[in-house]
């Protein structure tokens, strides 16, 4: 039974993107990275180049590969979708072994294959090419989670080293990969017992965390491969990043164009205007800006009251800090549309809400 609700599963999800791949298109971004690894020579001489601020040396690799499975031109738009979705599988089955792994049976890991591959929430994310790399780094960080995981239930350092590697590669696919060393810290830093629900419940028969002082230096190793991430590429991206042409085109650096007010007012807009009023089927209308800051803190006081009504603070902070995220994310379509592209200002949202599930796996 177990296999063939899985089996349905990966189909569900396959059905949810047979129109992408009945009908598949090339758009925006799609189009440069291709180009820049049409051949070897092209792949190997941008190897470092910058994707907006993505540095992706394994995504030109891929983008190579798929060029040349491809085969024509007008094979690439279906390539490109297929790509996308292949990775979508690889994470699902990374996800149904390492909540199976975690939590003692296969219907949690079943449970969690469906909830992250069913979905129609980042499908963007899979059958868009180019932002189908952040999929691939999504594996590799659960690839460093399996191999933190088997780290705890065998003691081998050989799988602290996997984890440490999978932690540098996890950013070359995607900027967001770089979240994989600090996910990882949490997941394998010591904690006592103290008899209250965690997001992370091991199932096996060693300590719940590592608890010897040296534990702690080896729960910091994945940190180490992030670091040497960093170390290799900012060297070669920062001052490319630092003028890209969305930044250039408003006279600012991406140092500058960190604004946190404007982030932090046109996301107070945005859950306003677009999420509260969305919830009830209104469109196209705002409330104005006298009446949206009032609003907000409404919202807020009613976030704050239920957290502190709810019994698992831990998932009452997971729920917050994905709503922030969500929340810097409708900022994002917000502010482009309202003043032209700035995702920077949008970044303190995302920053708050990783904090918030750090400090809920704590």
């Amino acid at each position: 039974m177990a296999a063939l609700l899985t089996g349905a599963a990966f189909l569900a999800a396959l059905t949810l993107y047979a129109y992408a791949m009945l009908f598949p298109v090339l758009s925006q971004d799609d189009f440069q990275i291709l180009a820049q690894s049409w051949t070897w020579q092209r792949t190997m001489d941008g190897l470092w180049t910058p994707n907006n601020e993505h540095a992706m040396p394994l995504g030109r690799l891929l983008t190579f590969a798929v060029v040349q499975l491809a085969g024509r031109p007008t094979a690439l738009p279906f390539a490109g979708v297929l790509t996308g979705v292949v990775g979508l599988m690889i994470g699902m089955g990374l996800t149904y072994a390492f909540v199976r792994r975690e939590l003692g049976h296969p219907f949690y890991g079943l449970t969690a294959l469906i909830l992250f591959g069913v979905s129609s929430v980042y499908q963007q994310a899979v059958y868009w090419f180019a932002a189908g790399f952040s999929v691939y780094a999504l594996d590799v960080l659960l690839l460093a989670l399996l191999a933190a995981q088997r780290y705890q239930q065998t003691r081998r350092g050989r799988w602290l080293v996997a984890c440490g590697l999978c932690c540098a590669l996890a950013p070359c696919w995607f900027a967001s990969g770089v979240l994989a060393g600090p996910l990882c810290c949490l997941y394998l830093f010591p904690r006592e017992d103290v008899g209250v629900p965690r997001l992370f419940q091991p199932c096996f028969d060693h300590p719940t965390r590592l608890k010897q002082p040296w534990h702690t230096l080896a729960a910091l190793t994945p940190l180490l491969g992030t670091t040497a991430f960093l170390a290799v590429s900012l060297p070669l991206t920062a001052g490319v990043i630092q003028h890209l042409e969305h930044y250039r085109n408003q006279n600012l650096t991406a140092v500058e164009a960190f604004q946190p007010l404007t982030g932090a007012w046109y996301t107070v807009r945005s859950v306003v205007d677009n999420l509260a009023l969305g919830v009830f089927g209104i469109t196209g209308v705002t409330v104005g800006s006298v009446v949206a800051p009032l609003l907000f803190l409404i919202l807020i006081a009613a976030g704050v009251w239920w957290a502190r009504k709810s019994p698992h603070r831990r998932l009452a902070l997971l729920g917050a800090g994905l709503i922030f995220i969500a929340a810097a994310d409708s900022a994002f379509a917000y502010i482009t549309a309202a003043t032209g592209y700035n995702a920077t200002a949008l970044d303190g949202g995302w920053f708050v809400g990783y904090l918030l599930i750090a400090l809920a796996s704590l």
